[in-house]
């Protein structure tokens, strides 16, 4: 296995941002492309459809992970240069 799909609820702020064991998985996100780089391998991100989420709030994600770093870490998975996520 080389390549993951990293489940993603959201901003820590964002009501209803947990998975469904209540884990809020944004603060992981970052730990989890780290471990992926040094088994050489690749993550792509599945933006998961949270309580309410609109275009707008998924907009405002983005902007979140590019602010965190998560859109530029060496492990996101990219096409064409863009970082690969599933909404």
């Amino acid at each position: 296995v080389d390549s993951l799909s990293l489940s993603w609820w959201g901003p820590e702020w964002r009501e209803g941002a947990t998975d469904t064991q209540g884990v809020y998985t944004d603060g992981r996100l970052l730990v989890a492309l780290d471990a992926a780089q040094a088994a050489n391998a690749s993550c792509s991100l599945h933006l998961e459809p949270y309580p309410g989420r609109t275009a707008e709030s998924v907009r405002e994600d983005l902007v979140h992970l590019r602010r965190t770093g998560v859109l530029r870490h060496p492990a996101l998975t990219r096409v064409d240069g863009r970082p690969l996520a599933f909404v």
